[in-house]
């Protein structure tokens, strides 16, 4: 399976130590946002996850952790704009997320970083030169391919406070989850109640053919 990481927050920015940790107990939990006390287990490791997806705005606080997942392929999807204050309130400004990005550049294929202004589609087949036998699911909307991920964020836990953010739904409810936060905690917010119901994800690679070919954009 894809780990996806940023549908629902900015874990890079704001819960990079929490995902690593998470990476080194070998699992993650996440809580159903619409029924809390149903939690899915994700299993972490090299037999299941064949790839760990990111989209951020801000991948500055998670570089000097990138050695820890140095080992798993990556899926970079920066978001990168010149946007003031009024929309993106706490980005920092694009001339540092641009050395952000270049930075994580220097250690992957070109295939594997995506600059999002608007969307860039690139497929993970492409970027990692893999082919993927994936589940039949259905997707969100008919040209999205997020079925192919299990998403390990939490709505309202991302602090940039974008104004056009759709995972957010009050900076209030956001400020709470943020206090509720435990690094060493399987959830991303809070901590597993002795009502929770555990459902272990059944998800397995789905890589059925590799190869080693390096593309290159230049």
């Amino acid at each position: 399976m894809i780990l996806q990481t940023g549908q629902r927050t900015d874990i890079p920015a704001f819960y990079g130590q929490w995902l690593i940790n998470r990476i080194h107990e070998g699992f993650v939990d996440v809580r159903n946002p619409y029924n809390p006390l149903q939690v899915t287990r994700y299993t972490i490791n090299h037999e299941v996850v064949d790839g760990i997806a990111f989209c951020t705005k801000n991948p500055l606080p998670f570089i000097p952790l990138l050695n820890e997942i140095k080992d798993y392929r990556q899926y970079w999807h920066m978001t990168i704009t010149p946007y003031g204050r009024d929309i993106e309130p706490y980005v920092p400004q694009y001339e540092a997320v641009i050395e952000g990005f270049k930075h994580i550049s220097n250690n992957l294929n070109p295939q594997s970083m995506v600059w999002r202004y608007d969307p860039i589609i690139l497929t993970y087949e492409r970027a990692w030169n893999v082919t993927l036998k994936a589940p039949k699911r259905t997707p969100a909307r008919p040209e999205c391919n997020c079925y192919l991920h299990g998403d390990i964020g939490a709505y309202d836990s991302c602090s940039h406070f974008c104004r056009y953010c759709y995972a957010n739904t009050n900076q209030a409810a956001v400020r709470q989850n943020r206090m509720e936060h435990d690094p060493n905690s399987s959830l991303l917010i809070g901590t597993l109640s002795k009502t929770a119901i555990i459902k272990e994800s059944t998800e397995k690679s789905w890589i059925v053919y590799e190869t080693f070919t390096q593309e290159s954009l230049f």
